[in-house]
């Protein structure tokens, strides 16, 4: 009996650990910071947000980024009434993962080949932090949970799925 409370008590912890990697303000700021370098960064002299692939890019973060925020106000208001976090937090721990390093992966892509230049460098975009991000967000796809085990947790409890097995790969 002991063993099940202490199993209950570790998923209740990842769960509400991952309603809070769910926070939407860090990721609405890397797409305004995206709006803005495709703005400011020119080829051939024009901005990059001219080019209908970046806007494309762009509009796709945002609409994802939206779908965040309201996943994320639903999981607050439930909280509000006094529910546990649910599932749905696996959703959006998965898309927030995914997003940042998305945006970081376009953000490498917008600043062609000063994307490798750090701090310190001459020629660095947004003082070297874009190199610096696309690196931090590999680890956000493991912290909390890797993406594998949410969509594991997704398929399970959000579709009823049934449990896979190391042989089912």
């Amino acid at each position: 009996a002991s063993g099940e409370w202490n199993r209950q008590i570790w998923v209740a912890t990842l769960r509400y650990e991952r309603a809070g990697l769910a926070r939407t303000q860090r990721i609405e700021r890397r797409l305004e910071v995206l709006i803005r370098l495709a703005r400011e960064l020119r080829v051939d002299g024009r901005p990059q947000s001219d080019d209908p692939t970046a806007r494309e890019q762009l509009v796709r973060a945002a609409v994802q980024v939206e779908a965040l925020r309201h996943l994320s106000l639903r999981a607050s208001a439930a909280g509000l009434r006094g529910a546990e976090p649910g599932p749905e937090v696996s959703i959006a721990k998965l898309l927030t993962s995914e997003l940042d390093q998305s945006m970081a992966d376009y953000g490498m892509d917008l600043a062609g080949p000063y994307a490798a230049l750090v701090q310190g460098s001459e020629h660095a975009i947004k003082g070297g932090n874009i190199p610096l991000s696309y690196l931090i967000m590999r680890a956000a796809t493991i912290g909390g949970g890797t993406s594998e085990i949410q969509r594991n947790v997704i398929a399970e409890q959000v579709l009823g799925l049934p449990k896979s097995s190391p042989g089912d790969r």
